[in-house]
């Protein structure tokens, strides 16, 4: 993520090191959106296994929140929160197509 503009480097360490003060090991990895200045977040954790969409949305979001000035975190096109099977079964989808 070196060559990432710095927000992104600030909030994916944000959301590693928040997670894990909460026993969430997490992944973390983005994509800049074509066209824009926007950013696609992945965040990849087992231990949202056991989470409705909206408690993993809630969470994430709230380390945002914390780490990022509204300037900055206006560059998020979206955060998807996702388990590793979860991640394995879209990647199936999205090749399928």
């Amino acid at each position: 993520m070196e060559d990432k503009p710095a927000f992104v480097r600030t909030l994916a360490n944000a959301l590693v090191n928040q997670l894990a003060s909460n026993g969430l090991s997490a992944e973390v990895s983005c994509e800049p959106i074509p066209g824009t200045r926007m950013y696609r977040f992945y965040v990849v954790s087992d231990g949202f296994a056991e989470m409705m969409n909206s408690e993993r949305q809630s969470l994430v979001w709230r380390i945002v929140d914390q780490a990022l000035q509204p300037a900055d975190a206006i560059k998020i096109s979206m955060i998807l929160t996702l388990t590793h099977d979860e991640l394995g079964e879209s990647q199936a989808s999205a090749e399928a197509v």
